[in-house]
């Protein structure tokens, strides 16, 4: 049973004041038809909407089946318009985008789990009312008697208790509304049926009580007194829409208005595809650095030399005393690494190049001194990346190897050092002498120090020196230019240095140099370190500066490292450095299309922002083109947090066809973008799609999409409930 006490309820409106209802006082038995007749604004629909939850009164009590209602939460209401009402509106408030057997069947979704009783229950309502054929239907192809009776088929299908008809019969012609009259009287045998008419002569031929209003006071009721009905356990059972049906809503009304989304999708996708592209273009040039650092691996050395300390600034100091950092550094590689590497297994090894710390004292015919940085052990592997120009290959430590630019210049250096003038050719290079002279022939003493000899005739002719001739010429490859470093040099053997060291190692300078604690030429103090690098920088014995490895394969360099790096952490006070020229190139380049892919990315992210502003900005649109749904929605006892859920959930689908349509764009643009670049860039193919990357771009779309609908979303959660049916 309802019971109404002293129910009162007002508007203020623009400074106006309006008294709906006034000491509403009521006893409504749980089964016969009433219907509430009166003057428009006399209070009626107030009263069907208190009643019904809709809305609340300022004063007073409502109890259904000994609980008051005013004292309920949100979620408690929601389940009471769930499961005690069912509203039969004037004009119908179908959702027009839903069929005719998703409308019956929605509100039974909200409380039932189990699908084949909603849907067993929806079409046994539709037999009723004699529609079960137009059950597929949209609500906008029925008439309005039709679209009443679906109306009617809603309410009675959630056996709900109490019905609430709002001028059901108001919209229809004479003999539709006696059709409607009739159902609502056979309801009224099971359930309380109260409906709101302005027909007096209908409510008194099919009601069981008339209750008359007049500016918000009942005036007459044939039948108010205390009800003999059994108060039953109210019991408010907690509802949630499940996702399977928000879902359904969601994608039902992007249907219906596809081609403003699909419209909306294509937008949206122009970030998407932007990055799409940025990234595909990016993971293509990291596939190709990973491809060329394979395949360069065994063409470019390992370098491991001397292990280098590097300065620590951490410490601060006070003090204006200068605090000169001395250099504990090593120029040349220790022994012990040498006795280690010697036993790495050498087949990771395609060949191995040592740099020595030894001053070659050469000089040319003009009484010139040449610089020690034009010379340098023979490269690795010459037959494989250099074609010979004119001579032969050295076989002699005294012979030695010229390499020039692919364009056949020399650096002003070489031009210096080999006498050489413009025009000339090169065969006339072959055979070009120049003379490196002992240490005992090129330092003389001078008291406690020794100096530099004057360079002349007398020193170049000594028949002391060791003749080195030119007796080859050389230069990369033309199918190697993009793969070696082209090193304008002189290149020798590694016997010239044991020659060298041979002949210097008891010469006067190092004899003497030995049992000094300074620098003979420069007289500065030097350090047991320094003086020993002295010493193989005088010759005094082999001292490797730094090793060139060339690894067998990729896999090998790998090895290698791991080799050398077990060696570092056993050898912690002998370590070495390692540098790994492929790597370093490779990281280089790495780290320049990682900045450029964020700097790119990044405005490209900018139209994402647009577009989840401009996603906002439709979802608000169709908030308020939807007010009249979210009532209807609400009036069934949808929450306000599902509401919300569903705006939500309608621009995550969208964000997901936006992204898999600007992947979809992607792939159609990957076949042109790589024709261009490999006609730009004489490359293979650059452009890479990876799924991670794809899948990442679709949650980031559905992400922005939420995003964007968070706030419009809010607004409609929050939308009063008869002002959106009313107004819409």
């Amino acid at each position: 049973m309802i019971e109404l006490k002293n129910i009162c309820k007002s508007y203020h409106s623009n400074g106006i004041y309006e008294v709906a209802l006034k000491n509403i006082n009521l006893d409504l038995s749980s089964k016969g038809l009433i219907s509430v007749v009166g003057k428009s604004g006399s209070g009626k629909t107030t009263l069907l909407n208190i009643i019904g939850s809709l809305d609340n009164s300022d004063f007073g009590e409502l109890i259904v089946d000994g609980k008051n209602i005013r004292e309920f939460s949100d979620n408690e209401l929601d389940s009471y318009r769930n499961k005690y009402v069912s509203f039969i509106f004037q004009n119908y408030n179908l959702i027009d985008h839903m069929s005719v057997i998703d409308n019956i069947k929605l509100k039974m979704t909200i409380s039932y789990d189990d699908e084949n009783r909603v849907i067993y229950e929806a079409e046994e309502a539709l037999k009723k009312v004699g529609l079960y054929k137009y059950k597929n239907k949209l609500p906008m192809y029925l008439s309005g008697g039709e679209k009443q009776r679906i109306a009617i088929a809603r309410a009675i299908s959630s056996d709900s208790k109490i019905i609430l008809c709002d001028e059901p019969t108001g919209a229809l012609d004479h003999k539709t509304g006696i059709e409607i009259l009739n159902i609502l009287k056979e309801l009224s045998k099971e359930k309380l049926v109260i409906m709101v008419t302005h027909n007096i002569e209908l409510a008194k031929k099919y009601s069981n009580r008339i209750i008359t209003m007049e500016d918000g006071e009942i005036i007459s009721d044939t039948g108010n007194k205390k009800t003999d009905d059994i108060i039953e356990d109210f019991k408010i059972p907690k509802i949630k829409m499940n996702i399977k049906t928000i879902i359904k809503i969601a994608y039902s009304n992007l249907k219906l208005k596809r081609k403003r989304n699909i419209l909306l999708a294509l937008t949206a996708s122009i970030g998407i595809v932007g990055i799409s592209i940025i990234l595909s273009i990016s993971n293509g040039f990291n596939d190709s650095l990973d491809e060329y650092e394979k395949y360069i691996s065994n063409k470019v050395p390992v370098i491991i030399s001397a292990y280098k300390q590097e300065k620590s600034n951490k410490k601060y100091s006070e003090s204006k005393i200068i605090n000169i950092n001395k250099d504990e550094n090593s120029n040349y590689i220790n022994k012990t690494f040498i006795n280690y590497f010697n036993n790495i297994n050498k087949e990771y090894v395609s060949s191995i190049k040592y740099n020595y710390l030894v001053k070659l004292n050469i000089i040319n015919k003009d009484y010139y001194e040449l610089d020690n940085s034009i010379f340098k052990t023979m490269p690795n592997n010459i037959k494989e990346n250099y074609d010979l120009v004119e001579g032969r290959l050295p076989s002699r430590y005294d012979e030695l190897l010229l390499e020039i630019n692919t364009d056949n210049s020399f650096s002003s250096d070489i031009s210096k050092s080999l006498n050489l003038k413009n025009n000339d050719a090169l065969d006339t290079i072959i055979n070009k002498e120049i003379k490196l002279v002992l240490n005992n022939d090129f330092y003389y003493r001078n008291e406690d120090s020794f100096n530099k000899k004057t360079i002349d005739k007398e020193m170049y002719d000594n028949k002391n020196n060791i003749k080195l001739k030119i007796v080859g010429i050389i230069k990369v490859k033309k199918d190697k230019v993009d793969e070696v470093t082209s090193d304008n040099s002189i290149y020798y053997m590694d016997t010239l240095v044991n020659q060298v060291i041979s002949k210097n190692k008891n010469s006067d300078i190092v004899s003497e140099q030995k049992n000094k604690d300074y620098n003979l030429i420069t007289r500065e103090p030097l350090s047991e370190k320094e003086k020993k690098e002295f010493l193989c920088y005088l010759g005094s014995e082999k001292c490797i500066s730094n090793i060139l490895v060339y690894p067998d394969s990729f896999e090998s360099k790998d090895n290698i490292i791991k080799l050398i790096n077990k060696y570092n952490e056993d050898y912690v006070l002998n370590k070495v450095n390692i540098i790994d020229e492929s790597k370093t190139l490779y990281d280089m380049s790495i780290k320049i299309i990682n900045v450029i892919t964020t700097v790119l990315v990044f405005f490209s992210s900018i139209s994402l922002v647009v577009s989840s502003i401009m996603i906002g900005i439709i979802t608000y649109i169709s908030v308020l083109e939807r007010k009249k749904e979210i009532g209807i929605l609400r009036s069934m006892g949808v929450s306000k947090t599902n509401i919300k859920y569903l705006f939500i959930c309608e621009n995550i689908i969208l964000g997901f066809i936006s992204g898999i349509t600007g992947i979809l764009i992607s792939i159609i643009l990957s076949g042109p973008i790589n024709l261009v670049t490999k006609e730009l860039l004489e490359s293979s193919e650059i452009y890479s799609m990876r799924l991670s990357d794809n899948i990442l771009l679709i949650l980031l779309s559905m992400g922005l999409g939420a995003l964007g609908a968070y706030i419009p979303s809010k607004k409609a959660s929050s939308e009063n409930v008869i002002r959106s049916i009313e107004n819409a």
